[in-house]
């Protein structure tokens, strides 16, 4: 059997196949290490300096001062622009640019919104998402039971 110049019948001998399987086996493992996610062993300490933030601890919960923060309800019978009650949403958008302290205390902006579904309708249909825009006004309250946010504090 003819052979290309250069190349002879293949290496079999044991020392050869040997060294072989281990570059191989070094090779293998080398890509899988790299194809590995990271793995965290020491963890992330805060390092912030005492004193540093404002924060309440309240029924065992600790909330920091993060600026100006909201939590507000959209009423169940919400409607959508094209009549629509609203369903879940996958995703909000703040425009900061169009958001103002009104003259009441109260603040207002625009707010968009994308819808995980459809249109209320039984069964899947094949549905292109919509982006909804609002203009929601929140009314800071100092005292407010932060078990669960007031509808009173979000007019949609």
């Amino acid at each position: 059997m003819p052979y290309l110049r250069g190349l002879g019948p293949p290496m079999r001998s044991p020392f050869v196949m040997r060294h072989l399987s281990r570059l191989f086996l070094a090779s293998a493992l080398v890509l899988s290490l790299e194809a590995s996610p990271p793995t965290k062993l020491v963890p992330t300490l805060d390092t912030t300096p005492f004193g540093s933030t404002s924060s309440v601890t309240l029924n065992s919960l600790t909330y920091v001062n993060q600026g100006l923060v909201g939590v507000g309800v959209f009423t169940a019978g919400a409607l959508d622009s094209r009549g629509d009650t609203l369903g879940s949403f996958s995703s909000f958008k703040l425009d900061s640019s169009t958001w103002r302290r009104n003259v009441n205390g109260s603040y207002s902006g625009t707010l968009y919104t994308l819808p995980d579904r459809g249109y209320n309708v039984n069964g899947l249909i094949d549905y292109a998402a919509r982006i909804q825009k609002f203009d929601p006004r929140l009314h800071a309250r100092l005292h407010v039971d932060l078990r669960w946010p007031d509808p009173a504090d979000l007019d949609v």
